[in-house]
């Protein structure tokens, strides 16, 4: 006969509704759904409040510095000194120079020392951000610091209150700040931490990998961790026929003979061309860090069976950066004939190309075939076909390629032409 357990009956603990701080998401929605008790100045949480709703990074500033004038930052919840810290990121690095990089950097730091100082500590999307924050701006020593400084409070954690870990998230930042420090190596380093601390990797995970790979010249590790990813599951091996498979040499291969170990992707699609069911689908991400892993390696042959054969087989359409990689590496590697059949394909698919796009076919014609003729006419064709204006460094280039060649007047043509721009479409 089954007993019913005997538990113990506590008296309910009366604690005020206002002692309990309760942590939401970063997201003005969820802020403006369950507003967060402020016991500062109304005007200046509202003011704060209403600039970080607005994505105004300068209004934010302000209204954060004058709550620390008026000794109001202690008072303030630490939900909105993290979505004030929220507001500073870098996006495109291009578009910030050093100084604005510094800026930006002395504003987090700045909501980071004063938010510790208010006796809130940073939570894991707070360290987060600015692991990411000093990964985009150049700055690997301090990505580590942060990093082991999250780790460390793995070991606060007791019987009431857990500690920090790192997520996925936290790991694969940190990658991503190694790949924009030029240290690919890194990548395999953190994944062996992620490892240890139990975390599944996800598919940004790996596609980093093959990215990580591809950059340290191993294309055999890309297409095996394309292969552990995306590839179909072990099956017992069938004998290979003793006439060498057609597909053998498009892609990398191992030191030993093909009909004992196939080309990883090659076998994919010949073998298994639609993703099993409980497999992951790779991504158009996917296939450009498998596309930028050949082509910095030069195998064309491999860029066009991945372009003609993997994505269809694998249901991946493309999309505007993997049409802009094709393009990149057939210029690259002086095959522009290619690029312009890629270029012709993503008219057809309905996308429009960028300026990244003329830029690869741009260069191509300007600087390493040295026919700034050609070059212009790519000027004058992404200017009225698509209303695309075309960026300094395509007018320096060229001006720089017409003097090369003695032109003068066309590169003072082109001078006069670029300095009567409005300053706006420069």
């Amino acid at each position: 006969m089954l007993r019913r357990p005997v538990t113990m009956m506590l008296p309910r603990a009366r604690i005020p509704a206002h002692a309990i701080a309760v942590r939401h998401a970063h997201t003005v929605k969820q802020l403006h759904y369950r507003p967060v008790k402020a016991n500062s100045n109304p005007k200046l949480t509202r003011s704060l409040r209403d600039a970080v709703r607005k994505h105004n990074a300068g209004a934010v500033w302000n209204a954060y510095v004058a709550l620390n004038d008026s000794n109001q930052l202690n008072k303030l919840p630490l939900e909105y000194h993290s979505m004030a810290l929220q507001s500073f990121r870098l996006k495109k690095l291009v578009a910030y120079g050093p100084e604005e990089i510094d800026t930006v950097k002395e504003r987090l730091l700045y909501i980071w020392t004063n938010m510790q100082a208010s006796g809130h500590k940073p939570d894991v999307r707070d360290y987060n951000h600015i692991i990411d924050f000093f990964g985009r701006a150049g700055d690997w020593e301090a990505c580590n610091k942060y990093f082991e400084e999250l780790e460390s409070q793995r070991t606060t954690s007791s019987l009431w209150s857990k500690g920090l870990q790192p997520t996925v998230y936290s790991y694969n930042v940190l990658m991503r700040a190694a790949i924009a420090n030029n240290r690919p190596e890194q990548v395999f380093v953190i994944r062996n931490k992620m490892k240890n601390a139990g975390v599944q990797p996800n598919a940004f995970t790996y596609d980093t990998m093959i990215e990580a790979h591809g950059r340290l010249g191993n294309v055999k590790g890309a297409d095996r961790v394309f292969q552990e990813r995306y590839g179909p599951r072990e099956k017992k091996p069938v004998a290979a026929p003793a006439k060498k498979s057609r597909f053998a040499s498009l892609l990398s291969s191992y030191s030993t003979p093909p009909a004992a170990n196939p080309d990883i992707l090659g076998t994919l699609v010949r073998q298994n061309t639609l993703t099993e069911s409980g497999k992951p689908k790779p991504s158009t991400h996917t296939f450009v860090a498998l596309l930028d892993a050949h082509g910095r390696q030069g195998n064309l042959r491999s860029l066009e069976y991945i372009y003609k054969t993997m994505l269809p087989a694998y249901k991946v359409k493309p999309d505007l950066e993997l049409y802009n990689t094709m393009i990149r590496w057939y210029c690259e590697h002086r095959n522009v004939d290619k690029a312009r059949r890629v270029f012709f394909d993503l008219e057809r698919s309905g996308l429009q190309p960028s300026v990244v796009t003329f830029n690869y076919l741009f260069r191509h014609e300007a600087l390493r075939e040295r026919n700034p003729r050609t070059a212009e006419t790519l000027l004058d064709f992404m200017n009225n076909m698509y209303n695309l204006q075309p960026l300094q460094s395509m007018y320096r280039a060229l001006i720089k390629s017409y003097n090369k060649r003695n032109l003068d007047e066309d590169a003072d043509r082109l001078f006069r032409e670029y300095m009567s721009k409005d300053p706006s479409q420069r």
